[in-house]
């Protein structure tokens, strides 16, 4: 049950299968039925909804099993192989998607480091031009 709800169809298919044969209960064929036409197996998986319903003729979910069958019966739509056409893109698409670098100029981490330089030297200049002056500072006197 596991890889069915994984969406690992195939392998979800050989497990239900496997149940089936050590028991042959009949909801076991919906579930089997189920795996086969999600893993795209559509004519087996007509054939085994087609047996769920023989198995189980007032099967609670009848309706919704005639409704597969009615799908799978139906012609399956042709895919349709389109080549990718190369094309470059627009300038408006450009703008959009590829991102052109942005100038040092324009960084926002250059202008914080700017400002803290900038405050920083006006703060150290601001204390040092406010201390009062004292001549006697540095001056050792040697007569002493």
């Amino acid at each position: 049950m596991l890889h069915f709800e994984l969406g690992q169809f195939k392998e979800a298919l050989g497990e239900f299968e496997q149940a089936y044969k050590l028991s042959p209960h009949p909801l076991l064929l919906f579930n089997i039925a189920q795996a086969e036409r999600l893993a795209g197996e559509r004519d087996r998986a007509l054939a085994t909804y087609t047996a769920y319903l023989q198995a189980v003729p007032d099967a609670p979910n009848r309706s919704d099993v005639e409704a597969f069958v009615a799908e799978l019966s139906r012609p399956a739509e042709p895919v349709r192989l389109e080549r990718p056409v190369d094309r470059q893109p627009d300038a408006a698409t450009r703008a959009i998607y590829v991102k052109t670098p942005q100038p040092v100029y324009k960084k926002w981490w250059l202008w914080t480091s700017v400002g803290v330089v900038v405050v920083g030297a006006v703060v150290v200049g601001a204390v040092v031009g406010t201390r009062p002056h004292d001549p006697s500072l540095g001056v050792v006197d040697a007569r002493h």
